[in-house]
């Protein structure tokens, strides 16, 4: 999918592997459960500069709700008691 969401998407300039964690002010999660297209869970933190960066994310397809709500409560257990948004547009 390289370039099919953010077609100026530049590694270089967007990618960053060595963040301060110590800076992160809050952490929060999305979740779409996917099934036949790829499920994901994201982690965002944010820091008091204003910036948003993704910080974890699980990605599998063909996955049970259960699967996803203990993939949940390991996000909690690493990042605390963060708030998570689910998709809730298929039943």
């Amino acid at each position: 999918g390289e370039g099919a969401v953010y077609a100026d998407f530049d590694e270089k300039t967007q990618y960053i592997s060595n963040y301060d964690p110590s800076t992160i002010t809050s952490y929060y999660a999305g979740l779409d459960w996917g099934y036949e297209h790829a499920g994901a869970l994201l982690v965002f933190g944010d820091d008091s500069h204003g910036n948003t960066y993704l910080i974890d994310e699980i990605s599998a397809k063909h996955r049970e709700i259960d699967w996803w709500v203990d993939q949940a409560y390991r996000v909690v257990k690493k990042y605390g008691n963060i708030r998570i948004w689910a998709d809730s547009a298929r039943p």
